[in-house]
């Protein structure tokens, strides 16, 4: 009998090959308030025609970025699930700042910045080899992990401003780093099992591992701030043999990680209830680096769903957990949900 977890992996595996080489109730965030008309209209004005404007009134923009299997970032309204547009390119792993910017890593080893809504490169970061995911924090400093385990991070978002930081322990096999509400960036990286918890503590110099307190994570997955806790990403959260996601809430006190609770992400879309979504999005009433209330929504696409040809875009109330509540239907596969920005 195949290993569950071996098919899960398979599945995700599938997928970025594929992206390398070639009705409802609404979701539950307070609406953020209406966008005046003109100032929608000086925006575009403004951007020359590069904007992507929401397709109803009545609350601010707040924008699903998510890569395409096979290329490119499709961009889709938050509360109708309608594509606004795309951003040209591979695609890759994304992450939103204070102000809803967007930042997508490439595997060339570059970071690209969106303003928020916006098709055209605002801003671009070189930190060599594979990119594979990307946090940014309050003070605008953008983490950019690599498999390897090396980290580099733009203090204030600034190109220029580049420092490198890495740990024998934290590699290879790394997954993405996310900054928690105090600047400590956190992550997991599969070289062994217990899967190793790496940080870049706020002011280190260097990378170094934590202890877990009454948890342990058995598939690590990408790692971010919800608003109260740092979440870990667990890809086999009942055991190595799970075919269930979950995600650990944990809070850091000193070099000790201790769990908060574990929500367990199930599916509709496979008879035994199966995800595989290495990278939930946490969608809180602010952009993340400057959200400090725990939030209500898991924005995500399942690829076991996409493996079965069923393309969605998937939302669960958090930290419940359990089966969606809500999808979009979308017209292609999508690899997985880079991030939820907020508009101002």
């Amino acid at each position: 009998m195949t290993n569950p977890l071996i098919a899960r992996r398979a599945i995700g595996c599938c997928v970025a090959l594929m992206l390398a080489g070639c009705g409802g109730s609404q979701p539950p965030i307070a609406a953020p308030g209406a966008m005046p008309q003109s100032h929608a209209a000086a925006t575009h004005a403004e951007r020359g025609g590069s904007w992507m404007l929401p397709p109803m009134e009545g609350h601010k923009s707040v924008l699903i970025y998510a890569s395409g299997v096979y290329g490119g970032v499709y961009v889709y309204d938050y509360f109708t699930g309608k594509q606004l547009g795309k951003l040209t390119g591979p695609g890759g792993p994304m992450c939103v700042d204070a102000k809803g910017n967007i930042y997508v890593a490439q595997n060339d080893g570059t970071t690209l910045e969106y303003a928020h809504g916006d098709t055209k490169i605002f801003q671009k970061y070189t930190s060599g080899a594979t990119s594979i995911g990307c946090s940014v924090d309050a003070r605008n400093d953008l983490a950019v992990t690599r498999e390897s385990g090396v980290v580099t991070v733009f203090a204030g978002g600034d190109p220029s401003k580049r420092k490198t930081y890495s740990n024998p322990s934290c590699g290879p096999g790394m997954f993405a780093m996310g900054y928690d509400d105090k600047g400590n960036l956190l992550g997991l990286n599969d070289v062994k099992l217990p899967v190793t918890v790496c940080a870049l503590l706020a002011g280190s110099k260097s990378e170094t591992t934590l202890k877990t307190k009454s948890f342990e994570i058995n598939a690590p997955g990408h790692t971010m701030w919800d608003g109260k806790y740092i979440t870990l990403t667990d890809q086999a959260i009942h055991g190595k043999h799970s075919y269930h996601d979950g995600i650990v809430e944990a809070s850091l006190s000193g070099s000790t990680l201790t769990s908060h609770g574990e929500p367990i992400l199930t599916d509709t879309c496979d008879k035994g209830g199966g995800t595989d979504i290495v990278s939930p999005f946490i969608l809180g009433e602010r952009n993340t680096p400057v959200n400090h209330l725990q939030g209500k929504v898991i924005v995500a696409i399942n690829s076991v769903c996409t493996a079965a040809g069923i393309y969605e875009i998937e939302f669960w109330h958090y930290p419940r957990g359990g089966d969606p509540y809500k999808v979009y239907k979308v017209s292609l596969p999508l690899s997985g949900v880079g991030t939820v920005s907020i508009g101002y």
